[in-house]
């Protein structure tokens, strides 16, 4: 076991660790996930664990969840590999609160995960946080990017989740070799401040920007 999180460290699949970072905060059985964006982005010949950020609570912790995917490829091997329910929609054209409904998506989640590049900005406006309620989130921004759409959305996010209660835990978390690419928040109404000091999280609010994952996790090189 590793001394800050409930399972090993190499057993989690998040390309920044996400997963390591969701368990260490709930240390849950049986919770609910949603993954907007649940693919490799056409990557293939990969197993079904390559870069999610869901799949250990599914193998390790008897999770459920809905992963949503626009790759047909992807959405057909994880119905083959995955218990959850994985679902083939493209956001751009159908709204996501009618993929949620429709696959039963309680109104209280675990996780939410949200990476679904394009679809981005207009999904987190469609998304009905009045119904669903999220008790940590991990939101891609993709700030490394630096131009004049992802800034505005990097700003907007920020802006509306906290206008909504939730707050900012980690900011702007880093891949090494690109840069900023992630905000993770918590809702306090439901995680509170337990093991955050093992998270060290007093890097990023005593003013470290460019937070990378290795800053957490010890000597590990995301690549």
């Amino acid at each position: 076991m590793s001394k800050y999180f409930p399972s090993p460290i190499l057993e989690y699949n998040g390309q920044l660790f996400q997963d390591a970072f969701v368990d260490q905060l709930l240390d849950i059985d049986e919770g609910f996930f949603v993954d907007i964006g649940a693919g490799t982005g056409g990557v293939r010949n990969q197993p079904i664990s390559f870069f999610s950020n869901t799949h250990y609570f599914e193998k390790n912790r008897d999770w459920n969840g809905i992963a949503i995917d626009y790759d047909s490829a992807y959405i057909d091997f994880a119905k083959d590999s995955r218990k959850c329910s994985c679902v083939c929609a493209d956001l751009l054209d159908v709204n996501i609160n009618e993929v949620l409904e429709k696959n039963n998506c309680p109104t209280i989640v675990d996780y939410l995960s949200f990476d679904v590049d394009d679809a981005q900005e207009q999904v987190f406006d469609e998304l009905d946080f009045e119904r669903y309620k999220f008790k940590v989130v991990t939101f891609e921004h993709d700030l490394f990017i630096n131009d004049g759409r992802v800034l505005n959305l990097h700003r907007l996010s920020r802006q509306k989740f906290l206008s909504m209660g939730y707050e900012l835990l980690l900011g702007d978390i880093s891949l090494e070799g690109y840069g900023p690419m992630e905000d993770w928040y918590i809702n306090p109404d439901f995680v509170k401040d337990k093991n955050i000091q093992n998270l060290k999280l007093d890097l990023w609010r005593g003013g470290v920007r460019d937070f990378t994952p290795s800053m957490l996790f010890g000597k590990v090189v995301i690549k």
